[in-house]
């Protein structure tokens, strides 16, 4: 949906238009779902989270300004939602990607260090072959980096939506983004090396 799309329907829900309000829940949902499916692991669970986030987002417009697009105010509740839930949930144990990413490493100037030469983690991400490996190594990622790296690199938000989305600095976002990919790197490295041997017959 086009900015001007999205900012005349958002005026004409203003004037109580609802059904007008309900075309941008609509477009917002599926990517709304296929974030917190992600971050849930249970579709049924997101479907349920996203329903809330609907709710929320009906209850709470009057408060919504229009700073941001409608579609990452909506993102906003659902990882609400969704961080709140995972915290009920029983708790599992999360790699200290401290103690694996060096000292240092989330400076942009160090992004290479130490690490196996490959693609980018978003030039694999639709690849059929590698997303059962993203998948798993996502799941090792703590929240705070696997959030950040599935609205910028999955649903393609910029910086500044992505800070907006999560109540971030921009700062903080691009931070946690290189951390997020250094530590996938640090998980995937090893199928490339492996693959980089069968493809030359070693």
């Amino acid at each position: 949906m086009s900015k001007e799309t999205e900012q005349a329907l958002i005026d004409s829900a203003r004037d109580g238009d609802r059904e007008a309000f309900w075309k941008l829940v609509e477009d917002a949902a599926p990517m709304a779902l296929r974030l917190l499916t992600r971050l849930t692991g249970n579709k049924e669970q997101a479907e349920d989270l996203l329903s809330q986030t609907a709710l929320k987002a009906v209850d709470g417009f009057e408060k919504f300004r229009g700073e941001s697009r409608f579609s990452t105010w909506m993102m906003s509740i659902a990882l609400n939602l969704a961080r709140n839930e995972i915290r009920q949930s029983k708790s599992r144990k999360e790699i200290n990607w401290d103690d694996v990413i060096p000292a240092g490493a989330h400076n942009h100037g160090s992004e290479s260090a130490d690490l196996v030469e490959w693609r980018d983690p978003q030039e694999v991400f639709e690849q059929k072959e590698l997303r059962t490996l993203l998948d798993n190594a996502l799941e090792e990622l703590p929240l705070k980096y696997k959030t950040v790296f599935l609205l910028r690199d999955a649903e393609g938000f910029s910086t500044k939506e992505t800070a907006k989305a999560l109540g971030l600095s921009e700062t903080a976002v691009k931070s946690r983004a290189v951390r997020a990919r250094l530590a996938l790197r640090k998980s995937l490295a090893p199928h490339f090396g492996r693959k980089e041997r069968e493809a030359h017959g070693s």
